[in-house]
């Protein structure tokens, strides 16, 4: 079983002796431990009634929010509860989850004020774990937040055996575990649905989101890969449209009148990655049956039949959902002989699912360079028959005997590639 405990204002609860002889224990020397513990004890507070300010006085425990130093002094005091589990492991009284068979026994794992309690789901192993808290609870000040505090359970457990637990305890049953640093995928769950403009989902990112990891980034350093999550959940969320769509596709997007020569550049690409994209069949509703291409080893991407049925919009109204499959005798009599045989040759799935746009130039559907490089030459067919010819030119290029600052020379003036006037007139230089 394993246990997730809440502290109760784990901050405020901090004995200040215990700490210090934490420090000592630890091998910390004696004048760094005063330095830090003048640091601890010489706060005080003074509390404004009715704005007035009163009477300053000095507490005798707890730390406080918002210092940088008090995340790492309640390590030193979250160390107390880590070693009483170690020993307890070592003695036998705690047995720790594994991974796998091999793997070593994980008896606690602790995150800031968070804390999971790893043991056997058994009366005596419920005692053990009652007991090591009693005592942490009593050397640090701690306390148990039972309400919050949650217990989880395998599989093989019985029904019986939870309900012991859970009364031994007194801490609820929760049926899944809770996510660690996941406040930015609730609040983006939250907001996902809420049709908010770009100016207010940039608002919501830095005030709101990109707030939430800043305390936690300032006290400890986080792993390369959690950055990237949070970077590619926030930047989903930017671009998404409604309820989790995107509202931002290049093959929807436009050239614009003031464009940049990158954009122009990729944008020039478009009509030859389209020329590669065929829709997949699913249930047919997204694809147009006489602007989409969608029919395999069909050269052209819109049919030539003339078409008499106006009722024929999308693929879905060609295919029966009673039975899944195809309308034979709709299509054999709307389309040629050559079209309807390719469309009934196009496999359906037993159950209506999205449909998927893919790349027509690998089997598995996902774009490669060498297959639209392919699909490049075979719809050039003049720069496909220049290349012979360029490949002539240069290998004779490289084997004439001149400086090779000459050859690189004549290399750009073959290509345009000299900084003129007029090539940096078109590239916005």
């Amino acid at each position: 079983m394993a246990v997730k405990l809440d502290m109760s204002k784990a901050y405020d609860r901090v004995e200040w002796d215990f700490v210090k002889k934490m420090k000592l224990q630890m091998g910390f020397a004696q004048e760094w431990v005063d330095s830090i513990m003048k640091c601890i004890n010489s706060v005080s507070y003074a509390v404004n009634i009715n704005s007035q300010k009163g009477r300053i006085f000095h507490p005798s425990r707890g730390l406080r929010q918002g210092d940088p130093l008090s995340p790492f002094i309640f390590l030193i005091c979250s160390e107390g509860l880590s070693s009483l589990m170690r020993s307890a492991n070592q003695v036998g009284l705690v047995k720790g989850a594994r991974v796998c068979r091999r793997g070593p026994a994980i008896s606690h794992l602790l995150f800031a004020d968070d804390c999971m309690l790893f043991g056997e789901a058994t009366e005596q192993g419920v005692r053990n774990i009652k007991a090591i808290l009693k005592e942490y609870e009593g050397c640090s000040g701690q306390c148990v937040n039972l309400n919050k505090s949650t217990t989880f359970y395998s599989s093989n457990t019985s029904e019986a055996t939870k309900t012991l637990v859970e009364g031994m305890l007194g801490v609820r049953r929760c049926s899944s575990p809770e996510k660690y640093l996941d406040n930015i995928s609730l609040r983006l769950d939250r907001w996902s649905n809420r049709f908010l403009s770009q100016g207010g989902k940039e608002v919501f990112i830095k005030s709101v989101l990109q707030a939430i990891p800043t305390y936690a980034m300032y006290c400890f350093l986080f792993p390369k890969s959690l950055c990237e999550k949070i970077e590619s959940s926030l930047a989903k969320f930017w671009w998404q449209k409604g309820a989790g769509k995107r509202d931002c596709s290049f093959r929807d997007s436009r050239l614009g009148r003031s464009s940049s020569y990158v954009w122009r550049s990729i944008w020039a690409a478009k009509a030859s990655l389209e020329k590669g994209l065929i829709w997949k069949v699913g249930s047919g509703e997204e694809i147009s049956v006489f602007d989409d291409a969608w029919i395999p080893n069909y050269e052209s991407v819109r049919l030539t039949s003339l078409i008499d049925n106006l009722h024929l919009v999308k693929v879905a109204d060609l295919i029966k959902d009673d039975q899944r499959e195809w309308n034979r005798r709709l299509i054999e009599s709307t389309f040629s002989v050559v079209e309807a045989e390719l469309i009934l040759q196009i496999p359906l799935a037993k159950e209506p699912h999205a449909d998927l746009l893919v790349w027509k130039g690998e089997l598995s559907g996902e774009f490669s360079v060498r297959s639209s490089y392919q699909l490049l030459q075979k719809n050039d067919s003049t720069a496909y028959a220049l290349q012979d010819i360029y490949k002539r030119f240069y290998n004779k290029l490289l084997k004439i005997d001149i400086p090779l600052k000459i050859k690189l020379f004549i290399w750009k003036v073959s290509l345009n590639y000299l900084p003129t006037g007029m090539n940096l007139t078109i590239r916005n230089i």
